[in-house]
């Protein structure tokens, strides 16, 4: 059958995950859909990440965040990974989040682990975050030698930085200077 769709004003749903090996990634949040529990006791936060580095570059992964739940030790460790989240993806106030839309954009360090869960008697692939750092700093990028010249710079002098003299303590035989027996 013929189809002539103009998809230009559509976005594309999010929910597309990967599973990615354990590990650490810095992730960018490109989305955040807030929903109600299943039980509709609660509400949780579905968080999409997307790797901005390493060969994983580009590879989706999510986590769920239960805001409000009905467990009080479920909601204490979502609303705490929720502020390392803003603290550590530098949200202009970790102790505030007016709405989840801030969210979007903030870059931190994810450690994924990669797991099985059964779901209705079928066994998945899944990722398990097990913690946010602060983003790690991209690799060092390697300049060429014709990139890396630099016409009339002046040249780099360190600072002279004065120092009291540095003195050993006495050796004593069959030690080693840390104390150590040999």
């Amino acid at each position: 059958m013929k189809v002539n769709l103009n998809l230009e004003k559509v976005e594309a749903k999010q929910g597309t995950v990967d599973v990615l090996p354990t590990g650490r990634y810095n992730a960018t949040i490109i989305g955040c859909d807030v929903k109600e529990t299943k039980a509709k006791d609660g509400h949780y936060f579905h968080l999409f990440f997307q790797v901005i580095d390493g060969d994983q570059s580009g590879k989706v992964f999510d986590d769920i965040l239960n805001v409000a739940n009905k467990s009080a030790d479920t909601q204490r460790w979502a609303l705490a990974s929720l502020k390392t989240i803003l603290t550590h993806g530098g949200h202009k106030n970790p102790n505030m989040l007016q709405d989840s839309d801030e969210l979007v954009g903030l870059t931190v360090n994810v450690r994924l682990e990669s797991v099985k869960e059964t779901y209705e008697g079928k066994v998945y692939d899944k990722n398990k975050v097990k913690g946010y750092t602060k983003a790690e700093a991209a690799p060092a990028v390697t300049l060429s030698p014709v990139a890396s010249v630099v016409v009339n710079a002046p040249p780099v002098i360190p600072p002279v930085i004065p120092s009291a003299p540095v003195v050993a303590p006495p050796a004593v035989p069959g030690q080693f200077p840390w104390g150590a027996p040999r």
